[in-house]
């Protein structure tokens, strides 16, 4: 599902191709590498699941969309630039797949919102809300079943 999910995705920001393969593959590499417990697909599954539901209450789903499969790319538990090195990587993506400023400023927005768990100061109006629906969504595990986290 995530595969079909992330081609839609890439095709309405006009990314698909070569480009959307290669990254498609090296996300689904970093987020199965060893040492992850909770930063895995499965994470970023259960954030896709809630934008789905919760698309017609955000300004800007695929903002959304992006930042879930990006916001935990690079982790390293030893590191407390993650989220950083998580935008950076996003940017690398943009760069290469064309993505217009616009939105690819949008997602590295989100991505950064979560390196301290909340909204960044000076946030455009659009994006306060989106960056509070992204928040919960990402800390929606700590809500659920204890198997799961």
């Amino acid at each position: 599902m995530e595969e079909e999910e992330w081609h839609a995705l890439c095709v309405r920001a006009g990314c698909a191709g070569d480009v959307e393969r290669a990254w498609h593959a090296r996300l689904r590499d970093a987020y199965g590498a060893q040492g992850r417990h909770y930063h895995t697909l499965a994470h970023v599954s259960d954030l896709l699941r809630l934008v789905r539901a919760h698309a017609g209450l955000l300004t800007d789903p695929d903002a959304a969309r992006f930042a879930a499969w990006f916001h935990d790319a690079v982790y390293d538990a030893q590191r407390g630039d993650n989220e950083e090195q998580s935008a950076a990587l996003f940017a690398a993506f943009a760069s290469e797949a064309g993505m217009c400023d616009d939105l690819a400023g949008r997602v590295r927005h989100l991505i950064m919102c979560t390196a301290h768990h909340e909204v960044l100061p000076h946030a455009e109006e659009r994006l306060v809300s989106d960056s509070r629906f992204f928040l919960d969504f990402d800390l929606s595990v700590l809500g659920s079943d204890p198997a799961r986290a």
